[in-house]
Formats: structure tokens, sequence, C-alpha cells
């Protein structure tokens, strides 16, 4: 059918353009605030072809009609994928020229391209037209149509916003490292933790930041995956954020103080169906480039602020120290921020080795202090221990005093004992 091939190709072009338009942005250094405009009118031209698209597959629908004559010559069609493909060249002109020609061009054909953005948005009521058809000849009046459609659209575009904004604040997953411990840990293993009168404080008290220190070994991040499991588990998640982060040394990426902090606003950016206005005027403010951390911390602050709010934060020592740029350092003073905003729905858990810049800090930063004694892990290596022995295929078919023996070495050789 010719008016369903032509709306396919219609949508062929938005989706074109839109990928044009995030190429710029991945390329410019500053993306000028008109390439929002762009971005906004034809998510909403591509929204208001998909719902026509959907009339295509039953030409037995009323509006059909409507939608045949905008295929007429020089009708409403024609002019979009015109427009569209003046907007897609002088983007890709524009995209591979240097950032200094850029900057040089930019001014000249922004006013080309609002001129096609004005004829491109001029079609917008022939579409609106055709989905709400002939109220006389429907149930639904017209008006009701055409609200449906701009909630339609309106939903869209935050859609779009909040794919637009997670992807500026790419970072690390910590779920991969999450998933990975909680996996690892052996059942029932630290409960001692979730149960103990340290943890339950810095639960259900204000503004308290908790540190759990140990020897290398001791399963910090087994403890951390516990604590994250568990107030996952026994709060509402509706009401309650809680957001975490894995140093880890395995991974250069994850090893900065900057991909800490994105991490942290992308989580709590990404908990709604619509991303919060401060993150939004955040990456207006930057146009597209990278934030800093003072402008990451205040937003981190106010949507923290918001409601009950846990940050989890594993293997700090992790953090790269550099010659040229102390990352824990920095990652320090961020804690430092966060303790001294005052917020009282805030609370933050923090694993480390004992090293004394850490050690140092966390005198006046932590409320309440975990000091992890080899007592307090034997059991949970213990369990681990047998586990292993249980179920290897070879191993569990050894003399029970063999495997005795066994147990006995390892729990020596990890301090255990």
């Amino acid at each position: 059918m010719a008016e369903a091939a032509t709306v396919v190709e219609l949508l062929s072009f938005t989706a074109k353009v839109l990928k044009t338009c995030y190429d710029y942005i991945q390329k410019a250094r500053s993306a000028p605030k008109e390439i929002q405009r762009i971005l906004d009118d034809v998510a909403t031209l591509k929204i208001l072809l998909e719902r026509l698209s959907a009339m295509t597959e039953d030409p037995d629908d009323q509006n059909f009609v409507s939608l045949k004559s905008l295929r007429r010559e020089g009708g409403p069609f024609q002019t979009c994928a015109r427009s569209l493909a003046e907007l897609d060249e002088k983007l890709k002109v524009l995209g591979d020229a240097s950032e200094a020609r850029r900057r040089l061009q930019w001014p000249l054909t922004a006013k080309s391209i609002d001129k096609i953005l004005d004829v491109l948005m001029a079609q917008k009521d022939y579409l609106y037209g055709a989905l709400a058809g002939d109220a006389a000849e429907r149930t639904v009046s017209t008006h009701d149509a055409v609200v449906d459609v701009k909630t339609a659209v309106l939903d869209a575009q935050a859609a779009e916003q909040r794919r637009v904004v997670l992807e500026w604040l790419s970072s690390p997953d910590p779920a991969v490292n999450h998933h990975k411990a909680s996996s690892k840990r052996e059942p029932g293993t630290c409960e001692w933790l979730t149960s103990s009168a340290g943890f339950q404080k810095w639960r259900g008290g204000p503004n308290q930041l908790l540190w759990l220190h140990a020897f290398p070994g001791a399963g910090k991040t087994f403890m951390a995956a516990s604590a994250i499991d568990f107030l996952l588990a026994e709060t509402d998640g509706a009401q309650t954020a809680v957001v975490y982060y894995y140093f880890d040394f395995n991974n250069p990426a994850q090893q900065s103080h900057s991909g800490f902090l994105r991490s942290l606003l992308r989580q709590l950016c990404a908990r709604g169906t619509v991303v919060p206005a401060e993150a939004v005027s955040l990456r207006e403010e930057c146009r597209g480039a990278a934030p800093s951390d003072e402008q990451l911390l205040g937003v981190i602050g106010a949507l923290a602020g918001r409601q009950r709010t846990y940050i989890v934060i594993d293997a700090l020592d992790e953090c790269v120290r550099a010659e040229e740029e102390d990352d824990r350092a920095s990652a320090l003073a961020a804690l430092r921020y966060v303790k001294d905003l005052g917020l009282s729905s805030v609370s933050v858990f923090v694993t480390s080795r004992p090293e004394p810049d850490i050690v140092t800090e966390m005198e006046t930063l932590c409320d309440v202090d975990v000091d992890v004694q080899t007592a307090e892990v034997d059991e949970d290596i213990r369990r681990h221990v047998r586990s292993c022995l249980a179920q290897d295929g070879r191993l569990k078919r050894w003399p029970q005093n063999i495997k005795d023996e066994i147990e006995q070495k390892l729990m020596k050789d990890s301090g255990g004992m």
C-alpha cells in the first residue's frame, strides 16, 4: 500500500535525522541550544507518523480518506520528506566540519534550519487532522483525538529526553559488580552485619555515615552487596532510593571519582519515567559537555534530599591515587560535601581497607565505625569453604576426614583462624 510505504519512509527519515543530531552532539565540544529544538520537533513528528502508520493497517478506517490526501502532490508527506532531507544534509555538513568551522558556520546555518523546522512543524496540523478524522462520524471528538495524540507526543518527548540525559551521564554500571558479588555470596553469610546494632543505628538515623573497614580478603564486597540487597528488600522502592557504586582495581573505568559521581546521579535520574528537571537544566547548562564535580554534587544533593536515600560505596581504597590527580581525595571530598549538606534523608555506607588517608578523613566523617574482626567473619568463611567442598564434583566424594583437613588449611590460610 502506497500510504503505508510513504509513512515508513518518513519514519526512516526521522530516525536518520535524530541519529545525525546525536552524532553532532558527540562530536561537538559544546552543542548549540538549537539542537534541542531539532530533537524535540523531529521526535514530535516521529510520534505522529507512528500513529499514522497504525492507521495504514486498516484501509476501512474512517480516517483513511484523510490519510490518502496527505500523499497528494506538494502535500504534507512530500513537504516533510523534503524538509527532513534538507535538515539531515545541513547537520551532516556541520558535523563533518572542524570545531572552529562549526562555530563560524552555525549562526548562519541556524537561520535556515529554523526555517526548515517552521515548515516541518506547519505540517503537524494536517497530520493531527488525519488522525482526528471527521468529528461528525466518530464517537470521539476531534478535540479529544488531538489531545490524545498530543499526550502521546509529550510522553514520547519525555522518554526521549530521559534517554538523552541518561546517555549523557553514561558511566560504569555498578550492577555488574553487584550481581557478581550477590551471586557468589553464600546464603546466610553477612547476616551478622545487617542485624548488628551499628547497622540498624545507621539505617534508622538521619544524616549518618557508616564506615566498615577490614583486612584484605575479609569479604568487604560481599558485605556491601549484602547491605544493598537488605535495603532493596526492606524498603519501599517508590519512596526510598538505594544507589550504590563499586570501585574496582580490575576495571580502570571504575577507579575514578568522576565515574563514581556520574553513576550516582544517573541512578537517581533513572528511578522515574520522567528525568528530574535539575538534570535536564544541568545538561543544557553544560551544552552536552562533561559537568564538573561541583555541578554533579549539586544535583545529587538536590535529588537525594527529596526522598529517603541510601548510598552504598564499596572499596573506596580502590579509587586511584595518582601524582597528577588524586581521585581518592576527590571522592572523600565528595563524601564530606554530602555530609555537610546535613540532609536528614541521606545515609551513606562505605567499605574500605583502613588506609592512612581514609582513616584520617573518617575520624571526622563517620558516625558509625564498624571494624570487622576476624572472629566476625570466621563463620562466613567457613560457610563458603564448606559449600565449595560440597559442590565440587570430585572433592565431594572424598572422605570426610580429608575434607575436614582441607577446611582447616583453607581457614588458616585465609586468616580465618
